[in-house]
C-alpha cells in the first residue's frame, strides 16, 4: 500500500514537472543580485569578438572602440536608438522610474518603465553622465529575463570605450526542488521492476 501511494505521488510530481515545462505561457525569470554576481570589464582597445559578456544564446553584450553597447549575437556594431538588440533597460531615477539600489530593481520589474538602452539613460547627450549615476535592470526580451546590473566604469564613447559593470546571474536551483525529481525516478524504476 505504501509503495502504491508513493508511486502515485511520483506520477503526480512527474506530471507537474512535465506540465510546467510544456506550458506555453511562462512567467518572467528574475536574476537578482547576490553573492555569485559577475563583473564584466572591457577596455576600448580589446576586441569585441573576444571580449564579450555572453549572457544567453540570444544576448552577448560588448562594446567597440567607440560608441555604446551592442548585442554581438545579432549586431555587427552599435546603432543609436536600437542597440543592444533584443534588450530593454530601466535605470534608477531615470525615464520616470523610481529610485532603487542595486539588487532591488529586477525583482520589481513590473513597476519599472523599460526602453532601449540609450533612451533609458536620457538619450545620447546624457548617457555618459547618467550611466554611472545609479543601477539598472536589463531585460532580455526573447529570453524574458530581468537582470540587476550596475555600471562602475564608462569611458566616453568618443575618446575611450572602456566599460565595467557588475550583474546578477541565474539562481542556482534549490536542493529541495531537485529532490522531488530524484524521488520520482527510483519509484518509476521500481514499478517497472515489479512487472518483470
Amino acid at each position: 500500500m505504501l509503495a502504491r501511494t508513493l508511486f502515485s505521488l511520483a506520477i503526480i510530481a512527474a506530471g507537474v514537472v512535465v506540465a510546467g515545462r510544456a506550458s506555453p505561457v511562462q512567467a518572467a525569470t528574475v536574476w537578482s543580485a547576490g553573492p555569485n554576481d559577475i563583473t564584466f570589464s572591457k577596455l576600448g582597445s580589446d576586441s569585441p569578438t573576444t571580449h564579450q559578456d555572453h549572457i544567453t544564446n540570444n544576448v552577448a553584450l560588448t562594446r567597440g572602440a567607440t560608441q555604446g553597447l551592442y548585442n554581438i549575437v545579432s549586431e555587427a556594431s552599435f546603432t543609436h536608438g536600437v542597440s543592444p538588440a533584443d534588450t530593454t533597460w530601466a535605470f534608477s531615477g531615470l525615464n520616470s522610474n523610481p529610485t532603487f539600489t542595486y539588487g532591488q530593481g529586477a525583482a520589481e520589474f513590473g513597476a519599472l518603465t523599460f526602453a532601449p538602452w540609450e533612451t533609458s539613460l536620457g538619450g545620447a547627450t546624457l548617457l555618459d553622465t547618467n550611466i554611472l549615476a545609479g543601477p539598472g535592470v536589463l531585460h532580455l526580451v526573447t529570453d524574458d529575463i530581468y537582470i540587476d546590473i550596475d555600471f562602475t566604469t564608462w569611458g566616453t564613447g568618443h575618446t575611450s570605450a572602456d566599460v565595467t559593470y557588475v550583474r546578477a546571474v541565474a539562481a542556482v536551483p534549490e536542493p529541495a526542488s531537485l529532490g522531488l525529481a530524484f524521488l520520482a525516478a527510483p519509484l518509476l524504476l521500481c514499478r517497472k521492476c515489479r512487472r518483470i
